[in-house]
């Protein structure tokens, strides 16, 4: 799984958790983000999607 199917997993459980679509994109982004952390085609690890959010910044 890459980077573009992880942000629209993160996107899609934004979604479907009632997210608005800014905040449903942060999630996107950053779980596309994370996913780089990991070494090959390893899956994100949930620490650090959670530490990545933190630092994900949505603007209109």
């Amino acid at each position: 799984m890459g980077a573009g199917d992880s942000f629209v997993a993160g996107l899609v459980w934004a979604w479907q958790h009632g997210m608005p679509m800014d905040q449903a994109f942060a999630w996107g982004v950053t779980a596309g983000s994370a996913v780089l952390l990991t070494a090959g085609t390893g899956l994100a690890r949930p620490d650090d999607v959670q530490r990545l959010f933190a630092q994900v910044q949505a603007v209109a």
